[in-house]
Formats: C-alpha cells, sequence, structure tokens
C-alpha cells in the first residue's frame, strides 16, 4: 500500500512540490495516510476562510485587524492577514488523519 496526502479541496492542491513530497515521505515512514484540510488559498478563499474564523471566535474575544488577520484574546494568530498567509504562497498545508 503506497501512503500519502490526499487532498479534502481539488483547489488547495496547488502546493510547493518539495512540500508534498516531505508529507508523502512522513506519510510513508508512518505507514498512513493523511488528509490535506487546507493548502493552497486564493486571496478570496483567505478572505472566507479570515471571515468564517472571525466569526467562530468572536465571542470567545476574538477580534480582526484592519489587515484581516484574525486573533484570539489571548494574542494567538488565528487567520493570517489577507494575501500574506503562507497558504497564500502555496508553502502551508493543514493536514489530520484521514
Amino acid at each position: 500500500m503506497s501512503c500519502s496526502v490526499k487532498f479534502k479541496y481539488p483547489d488547495e492542491c496547488f502546493v510547493y512540490p518539495k512540500l508534498i513530497a516531505a508529507v508523502n515521505t512522513l506519510c510513508v515512514a508512518k505507514s498512513k495516510n493523511c488528509l490535506c484540510t487546507s493548502g493552497y488559498r486564493s486571496l478570496i478563499k483567505q478572505k472566507l476562510i479570515n471571515a468564517q474564523s472571525l466569526v467562530q471566535r468572536k465571542s470567545q474575544g476574538g477580534y480582526q485587524k484592519p489587515d484581516g488577520s484574525v486573533w484570539t484574546r489571548n494574542g494567538k494568530c488565528w487567520a493570517g492577514a489577507y494575501g500574506k498567509s503562507n497558504h497564500c504562497f502555496c508553502i502551508a498545508m493543514d493536514i489530520s488523519d484521514p
């Protein structure tokens, strides 16, 4: 069985090839597939995700800065600034068990 990363959303599979290769190497080493729940994000998708993140965290003191980034009450950046997220540059993936 060949283990590798699978993409939840086909439009997010445009990730830096070396990153995909590294994740695939990890999958083989662990003898498990993994699921990329978020890879490449267009600016439009980043804005949508930031809006969703703000709604989810606002009741717990989350807030949004003018650059679009979403922060938790205790100062953790939950969603990067518009066009500045590593996802927008194809160099980030959020992965989990399938």
